[in-house]
């Protein structure tokens, strides 16, 4: 009973490892995605694919943080074309540079998200901390300190 036991962990250990490699794998993908915009396409797809397979898992919370860093980066960055765009056909400088200001806003964001996840799952750390019931973001090591101090 025991031997099972301990295989049974050693395969979930495996499984894990194996999901963090991946995780590892699409961020880099994402950060390929400046050289090859494929890259991030591909890394998306797989996202999606891959998403009920980590669930439950601290690295559920990276695949939430990848799919939305390329949702939103996608969003703001069309839109900068779009401003761009109309600024070329109505000779309006100020959407000419609203248009590069929010690419240029888009594509740093997405720089900070891609490197603060990475940094994050070689820490092993999940990407959102849990919230208590205020919509706060507390640590349960916090907490306690909080209620010894009240005492």
């Amino acid at each position: 009973m025991e031997d099972i036991d301990t295989k049974r962990k050693e395969m979930d250990t495996q499984r894990e490892q194996s999901a963090k490699t991946l995780t590892s794998v699409l961020y880099a993908l994402y950060a390929l995605s400046f050289l090859s915009g494929i890259s991030g396409v591909v890394a998306i797809i797989i996202n999606i694919i891959k998403k009920s397979e980590v669930e439950g898992t601290f690295l559920a919370s990276h695949f939430r943080w990848q799919i939305r860093t390329f949702l939103f980066s996608v969003c703001w960055t069309l839109l900068g074309f779009a401003l761009f765009l109309m600024a070329a056909g109505v000779n309006g400088v100020p959407l000419f540079v609203a248009g590069i200001l929010l690419i240029a806003t888009s594509t740093i964001w997405f720089i900070y998200r891609v490197a603060k996840g990475w940094l994050y799952l070689n820490d092993n750390k999940p990407m959102y901390r849990r919230q208590d019931r205020h919509g706060l973001h507390r640590d349960p090591s916090e907490r306690s300190d909080r209620h010894r101090l009240r005492r």
